[in-house]
């Protein structure tokens, strides 16, 4: 691990630990293992048991911007909303199994989750779209998914894909076998 850079904070009088916070984390030339991050910024700012995150990763690999807002501190309660701008970015290079056929994504990613916890017996909800965005050398118009975990019953109430003039919309649901 080699870190280059800077990193401010402060807080405020709060008597809540994690309340109160700004920090702001500014790097550049850092290496973490096989991954170099050429750039990034990231601030961070918590009050009132919610935390509102921006950033930028610039790596040799594509670029993440980062816009992130959480509320609730605690995962039974935690609402987490995302949103990230994807330019250039090689999957494979992050998630080894990704073909690398399906790089560079470039596109707009939203995700919100709801009730997050670590039992399966809690509800998470997500929703993902990626509109328009390339998958290495095809283009897609319109990437919409939309599940929900409950206990061990999924439910995928929105999934669409349209590109190359051509349609998919698709739902269903299921039964998890104890394996997520």
């Amino acid at each position: 691990l080699e870190i280059s850079g800077e990193l401010q904070f402060t807080k405020d009088t709060s008597a809540a630990p994690v309340n109160g916070w700004d920090v702001r984390l500014r790097v550049h030339d850092t290496r973490y293992a096989q991954y170099a991050l050429e750039q990034a910024e990231l601030h961070i700012v918590t009050k009132d048991s919610t935390a509102a995150i921006q950033g930028d990763l610039d790596t040799e690999h594509g670029r993440v911007g980062i816009n992130a807002f959480v509320e609730g501190f605690l995962p039974e309660q935690m609402d987490i909303r995302a949103e990230l701008q994807l330019t250039h970015v090689d999957l494979h290079e992050f998630v080894s199994p990704v073909p690398d056929s399906l790089s560079p994504l470039t596109g707009y990613v939203s995700v919100r989750g709801r009730d997050i916890a670590s039992e399966l017996s809690r509800q998470i909800t997500t929703v993902v779209y990626l509109n328009p965005f390339t998958l290495g050398h095809y283009q897609v118009d319109t990437l919409a998914l939309r599940a929900a975990l409950n206990a061990d019953h999924f439910l995928v109430d929105t999934l669409t894909v349209s590109g190359y003039g051509m349609s998919l919309d698709a739902e269903g649901e299921g039964e998890l076998n104890g394996n997520v």
